[in-house]
């Protein structure tokens, strides 16, 4: 369901704070993060073998910097939807999350080296 309908069902102060929270995280940046913004999560099959990096979107990002991000993956074999938590960035535990489990987009090979208009914009629609 869909955060307004969850606001309409809302009757009890603690359910309109939590919706409040809600609203905050999918809207308050946080050290440079904010929803909507695309990145790559890195999957790979139950046994640690093929290792890939998928785009995904971050959908929420909490007080403390942590964030979730919705990853979909499609394969041959397999396909999915998922939500993945992640710590703050400047964190300690951000910091090793970072390039291990999660980077920002890279940008295509013939724009590498380059500086494009958009290299700068952060702010992109949730894929």
């Amino acid at each position: 369901s869909s955060w307004w309908a969850r606001l309409e069902e809302s009757v009890t102060l603690p359910q309109l704070a939590l919706r409040l929270l809600e609203l905050e995280a999918a809207v308050w940046p946080r050290h440079g993060v904010v929803a909507g913004m695309p990145l790559e999560a890195a999957v790979q099959e139950r046994d640690g073998s093929n290792r890939e990096w998928v785009r995904a979107g971050i959908v929420s990002v909490w007080r403390d910097g942590s964030f979730r991000v919705r990853v979909r993956f499609e394969s041959q074999s397999e396909r999915g939807e998922w939500l993945e938590d992640y710590a703050n960035p400047t964190s300690k535990q951000g910091r090793k999350e970072r390039g291990a489990e999660w980077r920002w987009p890279q940008p295509p090979p013939e724009q590498r080296g380059r500086r494009s208009r958009a290299a700068g914009a952060r702010y992109h629609a949730v894929v």
